[in-house]
């Protein structure tokens, strides 16, 4: 087996361990156990180093974190795609609470909701208790 594929094949065992909640102590132990060893340079088989089980590991975490990162992001981008529906939706009825709680939706998802413009810090808008005159107020913008 080549190298490349050696960590390869190490680093996917050692992931599937560590979802699992093993150590990493326990994760060389398991190695070991399953006769998943490396070789010295005598060609004796041998556990692997807990320093190349904490390198793995190491890399495993970033990788997550990356993923994650790209999952949440693309959740988000799929989010505001379904809210600008809801608004476009509610902008063809003329059902302005419907287009406003979009827009407060997606000011919260886009972390938008505590920006403090030249007038001063946003306030909270309770839409359900507003009337209708107030809230075409604020969807033409003259509020």
């Amino acid at each position: 087996m080549a190298k490349k594929d050696e960590v390869a094949n190490r680093q996917l065992r050692v992931a599937s361990l560590l979802a699992r909640g093993l150590t990493q102590r326990e994760i060389v132990v398991m190695l070991e156990k399953n006769n998943y060893v490396t070789t010295d340079k005598a060609g004796n088989l041998k556990p692997w180093s807990l320093g190349t089980i904490n390198a793995d590991v190491k890399k495993i975490r970033l990788l997550w974190a990356d993923d994650l990162k790209v999952r949440a992001s693309a959740h988000a981008a799929r989010i505001l795609a379904e809210l600008k529906e809801v608004k476009r939706a509610g902008w063809m009825k003329n059902d302005q609470k419907t287009v406003l709680s979009a827009l407060d939706q997606e000011m919260k998802l886009l972390q938008l909701h505590n920006i403090t413009v030249l007038t001063g810090p946003a306030r909270e808008l309770d839409m359900e208790e507003m009337s209708d005159e107030e809230l075409a107020a604020i969807a033409k913008g003259e509020v």
